[in-house]
């Protein structure tokens, strides 16, 4: 029974992440969701209080899935440059493995309102202590420079977001992942001693 509930939730995600990205947030109706889920309007009560408490949900969703590729990755690193190398890369076949997750993600965040941002920013602060900490370890270990934590963060998680942006606006045509190597290198001449 817990299994099919988790694959109604799941696919209802997965609708709102495909309505999200073609219409955006406000303009989608819950029915859409629905009708993309293969379920009824009701149904959709039955797992979420709301249109807004399915893109929370999704934030948080997709952020645990993200920091969940990112330590399988770094798992095997032995040092900091390997650990930015794969961040990088696995930031790369996050963002361009699922178009309309990567547009709902990157274009949601920057709501309008501040009382949906603030609540959109509790799951993206996982992401960020993910960071932070990959960062701490590379300090404690004597490889990375004597740098606030924060800012060093925010130069990483900017950069990132960058070229996801530039990569949905110019989805087909761009492969990102030429990038790799020079983003690579420029975050390692910034913080490796």
């Amino acid at each position: 029974m817990k299994t099919k509930v988790l694959d109604k939730k799941d696919a209802i995600l997965r609708a709102a992440t495909k309505a999200f990205a073609e219409d955006g947030y406000y303009q989608t109706k819950v029915s859409r969701i629905a009708e993309l889920a293969d379920v009824a309007d009701g149904t959709i009560y039955r797992y979420f209080e709301n249109k807004e408490s399915i893109l929370i949900t999704l934030y948080s969703w997709a952020m645990d899935k993200v920091i969940q590729s990112y330590e399988r990755r770094l798992n095997d690193c032995s040092d900091s440059k390997e650990r930015i190398t794969a961040l990088v890369d696995q930031y790369l076949i996050n963002i361009t493995s699922d178009y309309d997750l990567t547009s709902v993600m990157v274009y949601e965040a920057r709501q309008p309102y501040h009382e949906m941002r603030e609540k959109i920013i509790i799951p993206t602060r996982k992401y960020f202590a993910f960071l932070e900490k990959v960062i701490n370890q590379g300090i404690e270990a004597g490889e990375i420079i004597e740098i606030d934590v924060k800012m060093a963060r925010r130069m990483i998680a900017g950069l990132l977001e960058q070229l996801a942006l530039d990569w949905l606006f110019k989805h087909k045509n761009t492969d990102i992942k030429q990038f790799r190597e020079q983003l690579e290198q420029l975050i390692c001449r910034a913080l490796l001693k």
